[in-house]
């Protein structure tokens, strides 16, 4: 363990009437800083240069890296407009109206490959990123401005959730053809569950379908919640008010494959890296345990004393928390 002074920054700048920062991205030597104001009717991206910290461009909106290096699209609708920037510059790429549309977009490699546009009509328009060209249009027959309406992309396929009955139907995102349509009482959202897709109910719960037929496969019961999925393997919380024990489960079959009772679950700034749980123990002492998702396998790391909480996950295998003076951090490393 070892104490950390306060670091002396690189750069400072000044950011006038900034408002409060809502979001940070980092990449290609770009820092961009999203916030919103009072005073603003929507949010507002900075760029600065991630070495210097000199300011580049500033635009409303927030801004979604896209297929490409340099473009960042905009997933706002600001003035009825969706726009597509360069991101070392700010320039607009292209930009087109979009007025009572909501956004949605599908991730490929942390980027967004496709944009789909959806009206209150149910009209679906899917385009290119990088150009704005359109590559598909169909009508769901969808209302989206209604609230008990809700539409979400999954995997390959565009989800739609109608009504207090909730009919559950998904369409191929090429070519938006449908490819099968199902009623599940209740059902709230849908989200990726390894191979399948868990629909989260009102109450909680969980049910899981396969994509390709939209059958259940298996089902938790309420009020069991979804933390994270890696690989086949999901981690859940069975009970909300047992919030020190999770559940990993096969996501083929629900099975509960093992058991983690921990006080604290961090996730890990490494890519691919383990859950850092805590356990804490009589005498300050605080077992920290490595979680291994996709292999469900648990491990205990180490045993350390003096911190008081505030615990963040930092690069290289280390542990970073405040210690109990309340000014001070320490620095737990590991070698497992």
């Amino acid at each position: 363990t070892r104490l950390v002074q306060r670091p002396e920054p690189r750069w400072r700048t000044l950011l006038p009437a900034f408002g409060d920062l809502t979001q940070v991205q980092l990449g290609d030597g770009a820092l961009l800083l999203t916030s919103r104001g009072e005073r603003r009717p929507g949010p507002e991206t900075v760029m600065l240069d991630a070495r210097t910290g000199r300011i580049g461009w500033r635009q409303p909106g927030f801004f979604q890296p896209a297929a490409g290096q340099l473009l960042s699209l905009d997933l706002t609708v600001a003035a009825g407009t969706v726009r597509s920037v360069d991101l070392a510059t700010g320039r607009v790429l292209w930009s087109m109206p979009a007025p009572d549309y909501e956004l949605r977009y599908h991730l490929r490699d942390g980027l967004v490959d496709r944009v789909l546009l959806l009206s209150n009509d149910g009209t679906v328009e899917v385009r290119d990123p990088a150009s704005g060209a359109l590559t598909d249009r169909a009508d769901l027959d969808h209302d989206t401005s209604s609230q008990e309406q809700r539409v979400e992309v999954v995997g390959e396929l565009l989800l739609t959730i109608e009504g207090p009955t909730s009919t559950v139907a998904a369409y191929d995102l090429d070519g938006l053809r449908r490819r099968w349509q199902v009623s599940l009482p209740l059902a709230s959202r849908v989200e990726s569950c390894g191979p399948l897709l868990c629909v989260v109910g009102v109450n909680g719960g969980l049910r899981a379908l396969d994509p390709m037929t939209g059958v259940v496969r298996w089902s938790a019961p309420e009020p069991a919640t979804l933390i994270a999925e890696q690989g086949d393997r999901l981690l859940v919380l069975p009970d909300p008010r047992a919030v020190t024990r999770y559940a990993v489960l096969d996501a083929a079959t629900g099975r509960q494959l093992l058991e983690l009772n921990v006080h604290e679950l961090l996730s890990n700034e490494d890519e691919g890296g383990p859950l850092i749980g805590i356990r804490r123990r009589p005498g300050g002492r605080q077992i920290v345990v490595a979680l291994d998702l996709a292999a469900a396998r648990v491990r205990t790391l180490d045993v350390i004393t003096g911190a008081a909480g505030g615990c963040r996950v930092g690069a290289g295998r280390t542990l970073v928390c405040q210690r109990r003076d309340g000014e001070s951090f320490g620095v737990w490393r590991w070698s497992r």
